[in-house]
């Protein structure tokens, strides 16, 4: 008797790692020994240095404060940012859940707000590694061994950011559904499935990613009746099962708010326009964001396509798959029109498998193949000390602005605001490290529109106000019975030449920031 698609789930998933356990395992495992030690030289780099610095002003402390603040409310249904639901960017909660968790039980701290990230990164490498053997272990090991050296994903992998969660589910969608070409057993649709609702749950929109390419493989492939088979429908329910039950949750708590900010209005910013002009940039943006980061694994990237597209002709689906991939999200995410360096993160995954192939293909060299396999190893290593001791922008963040925070907050009370002028990172790091509200005043028309364009909450509530000049700003201020400014010291100094006597007692200064109290007497 056939059990129940969705009370069956336990036995579908202790059947599933009982055909893993077939697929990969051979007597006494030794063709995994590479992987242990390559997770174990992983465990070691991504965790290295996990506590240092401070977090980026924006995104990794937008998400540490949005995680942070599901502990202190209790709510983990609804994120809220700075107090306001968390819908304009369209994030769902799964990755603050992870970060909330280890806040719990762990504290809260640099440490971590970046675990979950290294974590993944981790899985990241073990996904990768079954997928390169499903060609061969070493093909595993040296995409395992290229993604794990690749600069990019090794420093997002110690940030607080969400691509390589998303990464990760991705490509755990791709693994189990490579294994359904093999094994037409509805365990690898149901956990394809899973991993793409897992994907959605962690950003939105774009863990949609799979569903997208195995529709636009099986089309290429001349095989639409997969996509209305009983199994693909298993898929589909899987998928539906784990994103739809916390969407429609908000849809029911909050209406249309939730539907246009969350998912019509991010949609919009994101594809089809760019909501900050200076995220826009020319189609060319990735290929040379790449370059630039590390010209090393770009070049053997493009050197190793001529072969995936061979062995795609050459009726290899796992290759026409893994084509497909990346060339649609290269392609998609090229089209949008708001780029950033990180949003081309789950194609991360697929340079690395195709890349593998070209090398191991080198390796397999009658007279170079030992020499191949030496270089490679050099480069490794090479890449790899020079990674351990990288000081990158996602491990330093703004030490000077945390410690001016942290001072602040030793000499202030619980309820006191921090209003900042000429410095709008100091809209996270206030209350992320200090516990104190941080309202932004600004004299840019373009922030206010930016601020409309995506609902006005933020100006609603108070923490966004605008200030037309500099006498404006000090009659804002001592109109408050908050008069405590954060600025960079230049502003304040130009503030002091163009507001004489501007009376201000310095409360708090680091490297270039300074906090004035602000005594109205003028």
């Amino acid at each position: 008797m056939e059990k129940h698609p969705i009370l069956g789930r336990d036995s579908v998933l202790k059947a599933a790692i009982v055909c893993l356990e077939r697929r990969f395992s051979y007597a006494g495992h030794k063709e995994h020994y590479g992987l242990l030690i390559l997770l174990s030289i992983a465990l070691a780099a991504l965790l290295h240095n996990l506590s240092s610095g401070s977090l980026p002003t924006f995104d990794d402390t937008t998400y540490a404060l949005i995680s942070k603040t599901i502990v202190r409310t209790g709510d983990w249904l609804t994120m809220r940012w700075l107090g306001v639901p968390y819908f304009y960017a369209g994030k769902p909660p799964l990755g603050f859940w992870f970060t909330a968790v280890f806040y719990k039980f762990l504290g809260i701290s640099e440490f971590t707000s970046r675990l979950s990230a290294a974590i993944h990164g981790i899985v990241g490498l073990v996904v990768v590694y079954f997928i390169g053997s499903l060609y061969s272990h070493r093909v595993g090991l040296i995409a395992g061994a290229f993604l794990l050296s690749f600069p990019d994903y090794f420093r997002l992998s110690q940030s607080a950011m969400l691509e390589i969660p998303l990464a990760v589910y991705i490509s755990l969608s791709m693994l189990f559904y490579l294994l359904t070409f093999e094994n037409q057993s509805t365990h690898w649709y149901w956990l394809s499935g899973i991993s793409i609702g897992l994907a959605i749950m962690t950003k939105g929109l774009t863990g949609l990613l799979p569903l997208l390419v195995i529709g636009l493989f099986h089309l290429v492939q001349r095989q639409p009746r997969v996509l209305f088979t009983r199994t693909f429908a298993l898929l589909l329910i899987s998928v539906v099962s784990v994103a739809l039950p916390w969407h429609l949750l908000q849809y029911a708590a909050w209406r249309s708010a939730f539907l246009t900010k969350y998912l019509f209005a991010t949609l919009s910013w994101v594809a089809f326009d760019t909501l900050v002009p200076a995220q826009r940039s020319s189609p060319s943006f990735y290929l040379q964001t790449l370059y630039a980061n590390d010209p090393i694994h770009l070049i053997i990237f493009l050197a190793s396509l001529p072969l995936l597209v061979m062995l795609a002709i050459r009726k290899s689906r796992t290759s026409a798959f893994l084509l497909t991939y990346i060339m649609f999200v290269f392609i998609l995410f090229t089209s949008f029109k708001t780029r950033m360096p990180w949003h081309i993160a789950p194609i991360f995954p697929g340079m690395a498998l195709s890349s593998a192939l070209f090398l191991s293909k080198l390796q397999d060299l009658r007279k170079a193949g030992p020499i191949v396999s030496l270089m490679l190893a050099a480069v490794f290593i090479y890449l790899m000390a020079t990674l351990w001791k990288s000081d990158h922008w996602y491990l330093r963040g703004n030490p000077d602005l945390k410690r001016i925070v942290l001072d602040f907050k030793a000499k202030s009370s619980e309820n006191d605001v921090l209003f900042s002028y000429g410095l709008q990172d100091a809209i996270n790091t206030g209350p992320f490290y200090g516990d104190r509200k941080v309202v932004i005043l600004t004299n840019s028309r373009e922030d206010i529109r930016i601020q409309t364009r995506i609902g006005g909450d933020y100006l609603q509530a108070g923490l966004v106000q605008f200030v037309a000049d500099e006498d404006d700003l000090i009659r804002f201020v001592c109109s408050t019975r908050d008069r405590h400014l954060i600025f960079p010291i230049e502003v304040y100094k130009d503030l002091s030449k163009k507001l004489q006597p501007l009376e201000a007692e310095i409360v708090a200064q680091k490297g270039p920031l300074v906090i004035s109290h602000l005594s109205c007497d003028r």
